[in-house]
């Protein structure tokens, strides 16, 4: 039998046995989740390590912060700021905020499900010798969500095996002209009820004009089934098309505009039109070779770690087109309503002027607005990837607000 010591020693030492308490859903990657470490020492401090792996990736990311613990042995991540000031603002998911990739091997798989694609994060404590370690596998969408490829379209098509009646969302990318780029957002959609189809409008000729007939084959494809509602939703260079498509076709119900332009702009690629209709060439905002310069400047603010973009780009050359009139979108004749965002500090063009401009050309329309003033060009669906400052704002307000746009856009949609 054991003494009254020996029990008392045991006591102690269990004492001080750290537990890491996970809140939240865990089992879906764009819920916000909150970290508690536990039974440590008063004021101790703790090295806190993050790892999140990717199932179509060989390779991850990481990130590292050191926390001290509260008078009662405790550190909450929703209440701490790293000792070391990694990021300046208590938040709960700033690890997710500032991953950076791993060294070595990062390659992907070329094609993927993003209905059964997932990630693992793992966090580890490390506090003296004592170490703990949870992992955690979160995905995109839901267990009777399946993604399919059109034969008729090029795009994903994310859909309830159901088949039930259900809203439907088109949503469609930006320049970047990936698909694989927004599919973890497309599956993450149909969390709240929505079939989605991105669409891949350029099919990878980003250098000519796209006819725009492509989005009214996809609302038309959309349609053969019955549905409560159609929503299309456009970022940035998106969402120039969802707008202008918006004001020349019917059968859209609402449009969701996150950064976009109020105006056809010269093709991102190339010194042409981004557009056609009814195979013509849709005029456009000129911008001549001032990408290039800005070009030249991205080199020299990405060596110095300033936000990156062609805001001058695209400020000069709306001052200087003469007959930009002409080419502004006529939002006035969208019938849908619309749902409009943007950030404050986006560098890759004027999309707060643009959003307010939209606006008052439909202050007559039951439309929602939400300017993000600390923010940048990007709203990203959060705690997937690390997030950036590139185009303007910085990390923790970028994120933050990824989560606040999508929650926004989903009561819109289900409005």
């Amino acid at each position: 039998m054991k003494s009254n010591a020996q029990y008392k020693r045991i006591l102690f030492y269990k004492r001080y046995i750290m537990k890491l308490t996970i809140i939240g859903n865990e089992e879906i990657a764009s819920e916000r989740l909150n970290f508690i470490i536990s039974d440590l020492k008063a004021n101790a401090q703790c090295q806190i390590e993050l790892k999140v792996n990717y199932s179509w990736y060989m390779g991850g990311m990481y990130s590292s912060a050191a926390y001290q613990a509260d008078e009662r042995g405790t550190v909450d991540l929703s209440k701490e700021i790293p000792v070391k000031r990694e990021y300046e603002i208590a938040n709960s998911m700033g690890l997710f905020a500032i991953l950076e990739n791993e060294k070595g091997r990062f390659e992907s798989k070329r094609d993927r499900d993003y209905t059964k694609e997932y990630i693992l994060c793992t966090l580890s404590v490390r506090c003296d010798d004592e170490k703990v370690s949870r992992t955690i596998k979160r995905h995109f969408s839901q267990s009777d969500v399946s993604c399919v490829e059109p034969e008729e379209l090029t795009g994903r098509y994310f859909y309830h095996v159901d088949k039930k009646r259900r809203n439907k969302i088109l949503l469609l990318g930006g320049s970047e002209y990936s698909m694989n780029a927004i599919s973890p957002l497309a599956a993450s959609l149909t969390r709240n009820g929505s079939d989605v189809l991105l669409l891949d409008y350029s099919r990878g000729k980003k250098f000519v004009p796209i006819p725009i007939e492509r989005v009214q084959e996809a609302i038309q494809w959309l349609k053969k089934e019955e549905t409560d509602q159609l929503c299309v939703i456009g970022m940035s260079k998106g969402a120039e098309l969802a707008l202008f498509s918006a004001s020349k076709f019917v059968g859209i119900d609402k449009v969701v505009a996150i950064s976009p332009g109020e105006y056809i702009y010269q093709n991102p690629w190339s010194l042409g039109s981004s557009w056609k209709y009814q195979g013509r060439r849709v005029p456009y905002v000129h911008l001549w070779v001032l990408p290039i310069l800005d070009f030249y400047k991205n080199l020299v603010f990405s060596f110095l770690g300033l936000p990156t973009g062609y805001l001058i780009s695209y400020q000069l050359g709306t001052a200087m087109e003469l007959f930009k009139r002409k080419k502004r979108i006529p939002v006035e004749e969208i019938d849908a309503e619309i749902c409009l965002i943007a950030g404050g500090k986006d560098t890759v063009w004027q999309s707060k002027k643009s959003v307010m401009n939209i606006a008052q050309n439909r202050k007559d329309k039951n439309d929602k607005v939400y300017l993000y003033e600390k923010c940048g060009h990007v709203f990203d669906i959060p705690f997937v990837f690390g997030s950036n400052d590139n185009n303007g704002g910085n990390i923790l307000d970028n994120m933050n607000a990824g989560e606040d746009v999508w929650k926004k856009v989903n009561d819109f949609l289900q409005g």
